[in-house]
């Protein structure tokens, strides 16, 4: 008994397909649905980031002070190489991501002032962060738009959130692997080492680093 087969050829020339093309006949193809809405709770995940980033830079730095006091070379070392190497990785990312975005003249024209910020964060090493706070400013001003109905404007605004947010979260993934991952083996190291000695302030400082770099 023959069995029946369904044969699924490919064609060889690339598709030109644009996603636009698949929204349902008669929607504007800049027309979010509901459900895509800048609110409240975006706004506070935004703000979550971004204190969990800046809090594991201060208590990296805090870390390192207290190595520096108390002589640990080798882990002041390893702590500091493993901050500084992947803040140049993100911010040399972060970089060629820029100038992808600057020759593409959808996005619009870059102001001299956005460079300048951009390169004062890239130069101090905070790229994520620029990157979190455009995501935030982005999100409101499409919040703004959708308020006064403009609908063009508020899907050119909330496809840029969008864009600065997905660059934000690759951007931590590469921080988690690279900064926060060998951070945590250090302080965990660090702790079994000194947990039979009664010196509980650098115990008690490690310790907040290594929960802040787990969570």
């Amino acid at each position: 008994m023959a069995e029946d087969c369904t044969v699924v050829r490919f064609a060889r020339d690339p598709s030109q397909v644009r996603i636009e093309t698949l929204k349902r006949q008669g929607e504007s193809p800049d027309k979010f649905s509901d459900a895509a809405k800048f609110g409240p709770f975006y706004a506070f995940c935004i703000a979550l980031s971004i204190g969990t980033y800046i809090l594991d830079l201060v208590l990296a730095i805090i870390l390192l002070y207290f190595y520096t006091v108390h002589g640990y070379g080798l882990y002041f070392a390893l702590t500091l190489s493993f901050m500084v190497i992947p803040a140049l990785f993100m911010s040399t990312i972060s970089l060629r991501w820029y100038i992808i975005d600057h020759d593409d003249a959808s996005l619009g024209h870059t102001s001299t002032i956005q460079w300048s910020v951009r390169m004062i964060f890239l130069l101090l090493q905070l790229a994520p962060l620029l990157r979190y706070i455009d995501t935030l400013i982005y999100g409101i001003r499409s919040k703004i738009a959708a308020a006064t109905d403009n609908e063009t404007k508020h899907a050119i605004l909330y496809r840029r959130m969008l864009d600065e947010d997905t660059n934000s979260a690759l951007l931590r993934l590469f921080h988690t692997f690279l900064h926060s991952a060998p951070q945590a083996v250090i302080q965990l190291v660090f702790l079994l080492w000194q947990i039979g000695h009664p010196d509980n302030q650098e115990l008690n400082i490690s310790k907040k680093h290594l929960y802040t770099t787990c969570y």
